[in-house]
Formats: structure tokens, sequence, C-alpha cells
């Protein structure tokens, strides 16, 4: 039986975290490492639409410039992550954010999630969304009532990582009104996408559920 092929991704890391993000990965994905932004540029100019582990310290304007040009997919790994950073983060469009010495197996799962399309925030940054989404609840639960029973169901499940398809599973629905449902979500909350949805409601979803 032949050994299934790993998975390729980008890791822009310095020297000496590249060997550890190796040894942590390697059972599941084979890296393709950089380590200064000179060679994070090469590198990543010689493949598009792939997943890019990027340290906090390389993390530059032309490195997401070439990140942005050739529709990689990156997660920035901070050694000290905070909220603020957090945010800053996903403004830059970086899909997921968290702690660059994180346990292999957490790591595995956010580069999972990520790979089926959806965002993975770290520790220091969905506790900070808590405390921030705990100020704004009453004006946030007054636009929550505003949805209806189904649309609610498929946001409550979209703030908590769950892919369009495992909701239109779940909810015995078509991926396609599971899409349209969110479309809908997004106007009444005021969320551009995704992002803004799981950053301004996941914990109003799950510190005061409606009861349908």
């Amino acid at each position: 039986m032949s050994t299934p092929t790993k998975v390729t991704i980008i890791a822009i890391v310095s020297q000496q975290n590249e060997k550890r993000l190796n040894e942590a990965l390697r059972s599941e994905f084979k890296l393709q490492s950089a380590n200064s932004s000179d060679e994070a540029l090469i590198v990543l100019s010689q493949s598009s639409n792939t997943l890019v582990l990027i340290e906090e310290q390389l993390s530059c304007d032309i490195v997401r410039a070439e990140i942005i040009k050739h529709q990689h997919i990156a997660i920035l790994l901070s050694p000290t992550p905070s909220f603020e950073k957090g945010v800053k983060a996903l403004q830059q469009n970086y899909r997921g954010y968290g702690n660059l010495f994180s346990h292999s197996d957490r790591l595995v799962a956010a580069i999972r999630l990520i790979q089926t399309g959806e965002v993975w925030l770290g520790a220091s940054i969905t506790e900070g969304f808590k405390q921030l989404n705990l100020k704004e609840n009453s004006k946030n639960n007054d636009k929550l009532m505003s949805l209806t029973e189904r649309e609610y169901k498929v946001a409550k499940e979209a703030t908590v990582g769950s892919s369009n398809r495992n909701i239109a599973e779940q909810l015995h629905i078509s991926e396609r009104t599971v899409k349209a449902h969110l479309s809908a979500v997004y106007e009444k909350l005021g969320a551009k996408n995704r992002t803004e949805l799981i950053i301004n409601y996941k914990n109003d979803f799950q510190l005061a559920p409606r009861e349908l």
C-alpha cells in the first residue's frame, strides 16, 4: 500500500524555531521553510494557494503583499500573542492567529480547520473577544433577535467553526441554502463576512443563546 502524499505547507520562521516546528508537524505535513524575508519572497513566488505559517517577527508589508499576490492562506504565529495583535492580524487578512509555541496537536487542528475555509483564533484573542462582547452584549442581543430561527442556528454553528457542509448536514439543508442564510445574517448583523461574524458575535451566541 502506498503512503499518502503529505500536503506541503510553507513555514516562514527563524532558524531557531524551524526545527521545533518541523518536528511538531512532520508527521502530517511536508514543510518548505524560509528563514528570512528575502528567502520568503522566493519561496512564496514558487507556488500559489498554499497554506503559510509565518512567525510574527518575519511578517512585513512586502511579505504580506507576496502572500496576497499568490493567493496563499496564512496563519500568523506569535511568541507573545495578545488580543490587540490578533485583531491586527485579522485586519491584515491572516486567516489564523495563535501561539508560536502551541502544542503540535493544537497546531495541526488549526491547520486542518483553516484548510476547510474557516478561521482559527488562539486563546488570547478568543478571551479578548469574550470580554469585549460582554460589554456589547445587550446591543447585540437586539440584533440577534432579528434573525429567523434557521438564520440563528446557521449563524451559531458558523461562529464555532463549523463548515458550510457540516452545517448543511446538521440542519438537513443544502450548502446553497446555508450560504443564503449566512448572507442574510451578515446583512442583519452588519457583518461583512464570516470573520467579522466570529469576531463580533461568537460569544453572544454562546453566552446568551436564544431558546428556539
